[in-house]
């Protein structure tokens, strides 16, 4: 069973690019010449669900255990702060959504950072019951328009 809930409060999103285990770049070439594209490999050695770029510049993996954020073009990767919540749990697998035009702006369940989780701010009570998960979306029409869809488990 699903719920829908709508709240303003500001943009954020997650594009989802794509669904790989290896991640590749295609650099194209700068010459006027009909070429084969060139694929070089990145610095990313776990599995990758997705993938996002914001708009902002910095270029994000979502593993199956965490999600992981490079700002040298996919050379290294670092795993994203959480929110002081998930600091005990390590086997917590929250599900991080990023702000399409400014990767400084993410959100983790009820949580919201401005400055790339170094400091979260609680978002407040939510309408969901026990044993329900959430997941954050931004409209990309209003980026201050938050959808959250609330799940039951099972």
């Amino acid at each position: 069973m699903m719920r829908q809930w709508t709240r303003f409060i500001g943009r954020a999103a997650a594009i989802g690019l794509a669904s790989l285990t290896c991640v590749l770049l295609l650099l194209t070439a700068a010459s006027s010449e009909a070429s084969e594209p060139v694929w070089e490999l990145t610095g990313l050695t776990d599995a990758t669900q997705e993938l996002f770029a914001p708009a902002s510049g910095a270029l994000f993996a979502r593993a199956s255990d965490r999600t992981l954020r490079s700002d040298d073009g996919g050379t290294s990767w670092s795993p994203v702060p959480l929110p002081p919540i998930y600091a005990d749990r390590p086997d917590a697998r929250p599900y991080v959504t990023i702000d399409p035009a400014n990767h400084s702006r993410m959100f983790v369940g009820g949580w919201m950072t401005h400055d790339d989780g170094v400091t979260w701010s609680d978002l407040g009570s939510w309408p969901i019951e026990s044993g329900e998960g959430a997941k954050l979306v931004v409209s990309p029409a209003d980026p201050n328009l938050l959808y959250v869809a609330f799940t039951k488990g099972g």
